[in-house]
């Protein structure tokens, strides 16, 4: 099972259709959260001292991992009033991903994660993958039922361009 905790008979019925929409009504383009396989070494007290550290090792010493968002997110783009009133946050090209608790539960249980926001902001998460681009992060925020998250909206700026 998952790691999340108890969530309220009401939020659990309404996460269930939320996911039955995201899967069948509003399916759109597939996206995939990517994970970096190794510590973040650009954070580690030795790197910060000026040491030079490189990552060896087997398995997972590089590399990243793309993990499917399932049920498909909802993905649209910000608009240019919004781009304009984040001041200089998000770029030309920005993104909005509506993701369901339920990917978070599955991804906290993968990724053996504590909190429902360390999904997103935890030092391995690199960003999101859609249409062959790399959306970085930039905001997290969720919409709650009964003190219990059912889906979290990402704000996120493309680093690359196509």
């Amino acid at each position: 099972m998952s790691n999340c905790p108890p969530i309220p008979n009401l939020a659990c019925a309404l996460g269930s259709m939320l996911d039955f929409q995201f899967n069948m009504a509003k399916s759109g383009l597939p996206a995939w959260l990517r994970v970096r396989n190794f510590p973040d070494v650009q954070n580690e007290e030795a790197i910060q001292l000026g040491f030079d550290l490189q990552p060896t090792g087997g398995k997972g010493g590089v590399g990243t991992t793309d993990m499917r968002i399932m049920p498909q997110p909802i993905i649209e783009n910000v608009s240019m009033h919004n781009i304009g009133q984040s001041l200089g946050k998000l770029l030309f090209g920005a993104r909005k991903f509506t993701v369901s608790q339920t990917f978070v539960c599955n991804a906290m249980a993968q990724l053996h994660l504590q909190q429902w926001r360390d999904v997103w902001e935890h030092p391995k998460i690199v960003g999101i993958v859609t249409e062959g681009v790399l959306f970085s992060i930039e905001s997290v925020g969720h919409t709650d039922i009964q003190g219990c998250p059912v889906t979290w909206e990402l704000l996120c700026n493309a680093n690359e361009r196509k």
